[in-house]
Order: C-alpha cells, then structure tokens, then sequence
C-alpha cells in the first residue's frame, strides 16, 4: 500500500488446505460426478497444486484418483499430494511440463474410462476456480477498483473474469503472466489456443504450453487484460513478502504483486492482488536468490542497499573460499603431504546453511580432483543445502 499509494489488500489462497486455489475447482467437478463416474475414479494432470486439490477432493469424497505430475513439479508438492490423498491417490511423475502429463492422463482415461478433471478447462473447474471472486466481494464488503490474477492455463482468470463482467463490471480485471509462459497472450493474439515453441519451467504452476479452449473463449470474451513480468522480478517479490510479511509464496503466487510496481495504480483505489498458492520447496531458494540478482533493479528497489550487500557478500565469500581451499592444496603438494585440508569458515554463522554447505561441495569437489582428503563429509551439512548452495554460486 504505501508503495502504490492505495488500499492494497491480498487474496492468500495460500492459506486453504492445500496451499492454492486449486481445491476449488477439483472438488467442484468432483463432487459434481455420477456415482457411476465416481466409481470409475479420476484422473488428473497438473504441475502440482491442482495435484492437490484433486488428491484432497478424492480422499475426502471417497473417490480414487491417479495423479500424472511433469518433472518439475517441486519435491514438497509431490509429497504433499502423496499426503493429502493416502490410499486414495496413485502418482505418476512423467514429461517435462504440465501438457505432456496431461496427454498421458488423457490416454490413461481413454483406457481406463476414469474421468478426467481438468486442471482449468472445463466449465466446473473454472466455476469452481471463479469462486475467488466472489469471495472478494464478500470479504472486501465493496467493489474492488483493481484485481491482479495470476495466469497459467487460465481456469482461474476465465472463472473470476465471467463473474466479475456480470456482477462487479467496474473493476479493472489485470491478468499476470510469467515472461517466458504466456500463452493466454499468444492464444488471444492468434485468436484460438496456440502451442507455444518454448515455455519455462521455473514458475512450475504457470508453465502452461496451451490455454485451454474454454478459458480463453472467457478471457476473450470479457476483455480481460493482460500483462506478464520477468523471472527475475518475480524472484524479488519472493523474497520481499517472505522478508515483509512471512509469505511464503512459489512463483506463481508471487506474480500479481509482482506487477503492481508496473501498473497505473490511481493513489487511494482499493487493489487486490491474488496470491494463488504457496507451496514453494525451501530448496528452490538459493535459485530464487540467485534468479533475483538477474534483476538488479528491481533487487534495490525492494531491499535498496541491504539487496546488493547480501548478493556481494555471497558472491565474494564463495569466490574467495574457493581460493583459500585452491591455495591450501598447492601448499600441500608443494610440500610433498598428502592429507587433510584444514577448514577456516570466518563468520560462517551469518550466513544461511546452503552457502556453507555450497563451501563443503567445493572443497570436497577441488580436493578430489586433486587427490587430497578434504577432511569433510557432507553429512555434516544437510546434503539439500549443499547442492543448493552449490548452484546457487554458480560454480
């Protein structure tokens, strides 16, 4: 708020039970099934959140359900699905994004008869998906001027977007999408869903190759606007509402704060902002760190000099205990010993265990191709946080 100058309010469906809006829509559809249906179970397709709001529905509704994740769904989501199901739930992890995990769970359901819910392209999905907006407008008590949604396949921006144009039709709609996954654009610039060449996985609930047919007949049809922002950006604003406010939002769920520093806010508006889901694996922090520093301005603008002192401090001290290590070897050598490379970590504990645990892999890396015992095991850090570290630095 004091950024834009208005009344800025979040929507967190971070907070349901699954961490994302997605319960609303699979449990709708769900719920909506013939006995019959039901008892020829669901099958699913999603890059992770809809995973759990099908994994809960069914669990709770009775309903068997085989889930079909890509391969860069985060490890806490696949647990979490695995979890929220129980016996109810089989998961199959396969393809590299969101649509090739639904071309196997539409081969699964041609073969098995189980019906399919769909992450976003069925008219029950986005119902179920549109009842964010009318949450808003209870919760809120007035009419939003402003509303930023995030955008993925679209079920959740078609759902509030059919609402909104019959019941709240002042209120500027902005749907947000990631830079290097906007296939709501393409498909409204081509008028018809397209596949899109390339899609980056990084922002794993939005990295959707095609929009459904029915999401975008309703975002074209209400004229709903849209923009997208960079990787880079949405790693800022990661790291501020966790920094701020105690959010804990994955990349999608990040995206329509994100644009709020590029939109034409009017000082005083009332502004909601959809913070679609939270289940970030703590693991993908050190790329998030690192992604956020392709993105320097922005990283000032949040953090101002804090921002650069904690980027030049990790980059320096990574650089400078590869160094130390580099030099202790050749002491060694030199000398003609063989042994154990003493380690000297300065001020190690101000820093977060995934830069020490990035020093234990170099160290370890640099004296093994060298033939020298670094004295470490990695056990003595969690291993996440060391190869976390490790690509963090870049090294």
């Amino acid at each position: 708020s004091a950024a834009t100058g208005a009344d800025v309010w979040l929507k967190r469906e971070d907070l349901q039970p699954v961490r994302s809006y997605k319960l609303r829509g699979a449990f709708t559809l769900i719920a909506h099934l013939s006995e019959e249906q039901r008892a020829k179970g669901v099958v699913a397709a999603s890059a992770g959140n809809h995973a759990q709001g099908v994994a809960f529905a069914g669990q709770r509704l009775g309903v068997k359900a085989r889930i079909y994740l890509p391969r860069n769904t985060p490890r806490q989501k696949r647990d979490r699905v695995a979890t929220l199901g129980g016996d109810m739930v089989d998961v199959i992890v396969t393809g590299e994004v969101y649509d090739d995990a639904a071309r196997a769970a539409a081969a699964d359901a041609a073969e098995s008869g189980a019906v399919v819910v769909p992450a976003f392209d069925a008219l029950d999905t986005m119902a179920g998906q549109g009842t964010v907006a009318v949450e808003i407008a209870r919760q809120l008590g007035r009419t939003p001027d402003l509303v930023t949604v995030p955008v993925g396949g679209g079920g959740l921006l078609g759902g509030m977007a059919t609402w909104m144009a019959a019941n709240s039709a002042s209120t500027r709609l902005v749907g947000v999408e990631p830079e290097d996954a906007a296939s709501m654009a393409a498909a409204l610039a081509a008028g018809a869903p397209v596949d899109l060449e390339t899609v980056s996985p990084f922002v794993d609930g939005a990295a959707v190759r095609r929009v459904g047919d029915l999401t975008h007949a309703a975002v074209d049809a209400t004229g709903t606007e849209l923009t997208s922002v960079a990787e880079g950006a949405i790693c800022v604003e990661m790291l501020a509402m966790y920094q701020t406010d105690g959010i804990i939002a994955e990349p999608a769920g990040a995206m329509a704060t994100t644009v709020l520093a590029d939109l034409d806010i009017t000082p005083g508006s009332t502004v909601v902002a959809v913070v679609s889901g939270g289940n970030n694996d703590v693991s993908r922090y050190a790329d998030v760190v690192e992604r956020a520093g392709s993105s320097v301005g922005s990283l000032y603008h949040h953090f101002g000099n804090k921002a650069g002192l904690y980027l030049a401090l990790w980059q320096e001290w990574v650089k400078d205990q590869e160094n130390l290590v580099s030099t202790a070897i050749e002491d060694l050598q030199s000398r003609g010993e063989a042994g154990t490379v003493p380690l000297f970590m300065v001020g190690a504990r101000a820093y977060p265990r995934f830069f020490i645990g990035c020093l234990i892999v170099v160290v370890r890396r640099r004296c093994r191709g060298r033939g020298v015992d670094s004295g470490m095991r990695v056990r003595q850090w969690p291993r996440r946080a060391a190869v976390a570290g490790l690509r963090s630095s870049g090294l």
